[in-house]
C-alpha cells in the first residue's frame, strides 16, 4: 500500500527543484512563508507526522468543533 518509492522519490526532487527556484521563494515569502527544505522523503515524513500531532493537539485543546 502506497505510493511506491520510485515515485516518492521523482516527486521530492521535483519538489526540491521547485523550491530552490528564487520565484517561488519570493512568492511563499510574502505569504510569510520560509522555504526549508528536508534531505529526503523519509525525513519528510518524519516531520509531517510530529507536525500533524501538533495540529491535533491544538484542535483537541482549543475545543475546536466542526458545524
Amino acid at each position: 500500500m502506497g505510493t511506491p518509492p520510485e515515485i516518492v522519490k521523482k516527486l521530492f526532487d521535483a519538489t526540491t527543484v521547485a523550491m530552490g527556484q528564487p520565484q517561488v521563494k519570493e512568492v511563499l515569502a510574502r505569504e510569510g512563508t520560509e522555504v526549508t527544505l528536508s534531505r529526503s522523503p523519509e525525513e519528510f515524513a518524519a516531520f509531517l507526522t510530529e507536525d500533524s500531532k501538533f495540529w491535533a493537539r491544538l484542535a483537541k485543546e482549543s475545543g475546536a468543533t466542526v458545524d
